[in-house]
């Protein structure tokens, strides 16, 4: 029988081990680097963002809210030509289904428009609720992160699922192609606050004009 030297093991292992650290850390440098090429530049006006901010949580009330908030926001909204909730509605109101049926009722009427937000995991089921799923597209919010715990890439699609951001952009531009298995390098426009963006609360008030939203 053939024995192998254990200096010969150890010193295989340390390599590997090594090869896979030094990978990593050359990988993390040269995704910094390609950050760098990435500038601030002119966005699209068409594109607004509600925040659910501290301000609406003070005026709203404690998280989660009922989901009748919801479809009323989406009223309010619905000179808008798509709508999208980064929202995931995967268990019953705790206020019973009377408060989901509203809002899907909102979501019927308002079909095709909305698109709304679930995650892709192994653990349970983060889709939201068939009652919202039937009146809404669905697209995934998973994100790709780097070792460095920055999200800088995304899929377009994964397990027959379009990735939020694919669907928004397709409702938007009447697009009904599947999108292309892709990975894509995530082209961040600039920091925090480079969109228009208002508080949920100054929509859900009618502080923030309805005609504002007509595409």
């Amino acid at each position: 029988m053939i024995k192998k030297s254990p200096i010969i093991i150890a010193a295989s292992v340390s390599l590997v081990l090594a090869a896979s650290i030094w990978g990593g850390f050359f990988g993390v440098w040269r995704d910094k680097l390609i950050d760098l090429l990435f500038t601030a530049k002119p966005v699209s006006s068409d594109i607004v963002i509600v925040a659910i901010d501290e301000a609406s949580i003070r005026s709203v009330g404690q998280w989660p809210w009922p989901r009748v908030i919801f479809g009323l926001a989406i009223d309010r909204l619905k000179e808008a030509k798509t709508i999208a909730l980064d929202i995931n509605f995967k268990e019953p109101s705790a206020r019973g289904p009377n408060d989901d049926a509203v809002l899907a009722a909102v979501l019927n009427r308002t079909k095709p428009r909305v698109v709304l937000s679930g995650s892709i995991n192994s653990e349970d089921n983060g889709m939201p609720l068939e009652i919202f799923k039937s009146e809404s597209s669905v697209g995934f919010t998973n994100l790709i992160i780097s070792p460095d715990g920055v999200a800088r890439r995304i899929k377009t699609e994964d397990a027959d699922l379009s990735s939020f951001a694919y669907q928004i952009a397709s409702l938007y531009q009447n697009n009904n192609q599947p999108p292309a298995l892709e990975v894509l390098r995530i082209n961040y426009y600039g920091r925090g606050g480079t969109f228009t963006s208002f508080s949920f609360a100054d929509v859900l008030n009618g502080r923030v004009p309805v005609a504002f939203f007509k595409d």
